[in-house]
């Protein structure tokens, strides 16, 4: 999934429905970079914006979930 190859990103946007956000593409985010996807199944869909964030133990991820 995702471009490894031309990684890190600053956004990446996923434009099909999918169940969970696979790691491989948090790991091609940079510092302060922002994934958004529609996640869940049918009809339980919700968008979730996930922003990466670097602290003391390395990276980390902030999740906010997002009204359709």
């Amino acid at each position: 999934a995702g471009l490894a190859q031309q990684a890190p990103f600053d956004v990446i946007m996923v434009s099909g429905a999918i169940t969970s956000i696979p790691s491989v593409l948090l790991e091609q985010l940079k510092v302060d970079g922002r994934l958004f996807a529609i996640t869940g199944d049918a009809p339980a869909m919700q968008g979730q914006l996930v922003t990466c964030v670097a602290g003391k133990g390395g990276m980390g991820k902030t999740t906010h979930q997002v009204a359709l």
